[in-house]
């Protein structure tokens, strides 16, 4: 039997555009369409707006997309097989 798994490149791939976003004074969204369409919205925050920093929470909203690109396509490979 072949060792059948969802590999890095293939969520880095999958994700075909991001667009971050600052909500009020200290949130971040990011906003991820997909190869086939699909659409993954992500968000973080910090209690005080004095220590906001969009690209800290761009990096903390992409790491979450990335697991639930990773998530959802060991969802169709589960499928498949």
């Amino acid at each position: 039997m072949s060792n059948i798994k969802v590999t890095q490149d293939q969520v880095d791939g999958f994700i075909k555009t991001n667009e971050v976003l600052t909500i009020g004074e200290k949130t971040t969204l990011v906003h991820a369409t997909l190869q086939n369409g699909f659409t993954i919205i992500k968000s973080s925050a910090c209690v005080d707006p004095k220590n906001y920093n969009e690209k800290v929470g761009a990096e903390i909203c992409m790491e979450q997309k990335k697991n639930e690109v990773w998530y959802l396509l060991g969802f169709l490979l589960q499928q498949k097989k």
